[in-house]
């Protein structure tokens, strides 16, 4: 199949570059001595989990129990739920915890009462990491705060829990405007987490993993510090705008593009059958490039040039309108025509589609189920 055989819009993976950035990020984790688990909510592929966790992974991080339910289905069995939980997400979590060596993240003291009444109720044990805050502001605790320390002592002290360590996310790294700013937070990323695990072993609760990472804080860090065991970035398989424009990677690395036809042209813009439903209304690193539209367009995908004098300006659920001015290289697009687009954000991209079409050059190889469940509620 051609790209022009393509039915529109839809999701395109770049094979090659897919595995570059795979077998890269693999390399960077050896190098500087951690484990790589990564966060598969990007993809949410098990054939690219796959191709992850055959480079020496330390096994996945998911971000909902529908995901969770699919891969421990699709045969993973190292396997972090790395949201914190909620209790109707119990039971799933502790089933699943005998088919697969599965931990939970948790940020309250709440919230253990229920894992260890359903663990004892199924004669079960289950791992649980502490989501720590590291100047993030989402969700975890507050590491200066003594309560953190004294959620660590309660799951000492039960019965059906077992403490296995501590994980962070940097999410404001996405704030950033620049790569020194995205180092910075990297570092304040892992001073958080270490300083924790300290108290934690001077109260004689020993962490076995040290989680760390977002795509932006692991590629743009010198190296990390003595006690981090793993890091978990997730874009960094497929990248986008956004990656570009914080210095994480060039246009070049990015795997994932959506592919859309030409609807109509006009002299100051042309329609595409790309809206909402194809590329989200994610609005880009809008803090660095307060003109990037709704992503970029592509003039050349094999040398990485994005289309000047193009702007996508407004997505209504179906479709894209691209403002072309004078210079703009898509004068002169006719109806049918494709269009190549590179997202601002691909891990939303990701969800509002169920398969990949893989690309090898001008040809479409393959297509890869997107295999999850986001309503999965029975096993």
């Amino acid at each position: 199949m051609q790209f022009s055989d393509l039915i529109t819009p839809t999701a395109v993976i770049d094979f090659s570059r897919l595995l570059t950035n795979i077998e890269r990020m693999a390399a960077r984790a050896e190098s500087f001595g951690v484990g790589l688990r990564p966060h598969i909510k990007t993809h949410k592929c098990p054939r690219i989990a796959t191709l992850q966790t055959g480079k020496g992974t330390n096994g996945i991080l998911t971000s909902t129990i529908g995901e969770t339910i699919a891969f421990v289905g699709s045969g993973f069995r190292d396997i972090i739920y790395a949201t914190p939980i909620t209790p109707d997400k119990v039971p799933a979590a502790v089933e699943l915890s005998t088919k697969s060596k599965l931990r939970v993240l948790v940020d309250n003291e709440m919230i253990l009462h229920h894992l260890e009444r359903e663990c004892k109720s199924k004669k079960q044990e289950i791992e649980v990491l502490i989501k720590i805050d590291c100047n993030y502001h989402r969700s975890g605790v507050n590491p200066n705060h003594p309560s953190s320390l004294e959620l660590a002592k309660s799951i000492r002290d039960c019965n059906h829990i077992a403490y296995a360590g501590v994980l962070t996310h940097a999410g404001h790294a996405y704030n950033a405007r620049s790569a020194e700013e995205v180092g910075a937070i990297a570092e304040e990323e892992q001073d958080a987490v270490l300083q924790f695990v300290e108290k934690l072993e001077g109260n004689d609760i020993e962490s076995e993993i040290v989680s760390i990472g977002s795509t932006p804080t692991v590629m743009n860090t010198n190296g990390f510090k003595k006690g981090i065991t793993e890091i978990g970035p997730g874009n960094y398989v497929f990248f986008d705008y956004t990656q570009v424009a914080l210095e994480s990677c060039s246009v070049n690395d990015c795997a994932l593009s959506v592919f859309a036809k030409v609807v109509n042209s006009y002299s100051d813009r042309i329609i595409v059958d790309a809206g909402a439903t194809a590329l989200s209304k994610d609005n880009g690193p809008t803090h660095i490039y307060p003109d990037c539209g709704y992503g970029k367009v592509f003039s050349d995908y094999q040398m990485g040039e994005l289309a000047e004098d193009t702007k996508i300006t407004s997505l209504s659920q179906e479709l894209g309108k691209i403002e072309i001015g004078p210079d703009s290289p898509l004068r002169g697009k006719r109806p049918g025509d494709y269009i190549r687009i590179l997202p601002n954000h691909s891990c939303l991209v990701s969800n509002l589609f169920d398969k990949f079409f893989i690309s090898s050059d001008e040809t479409i190889t393959d297509q890869w189920s997107i295999n999850w469940d986001r309503f999965s509620t029975i096993l």
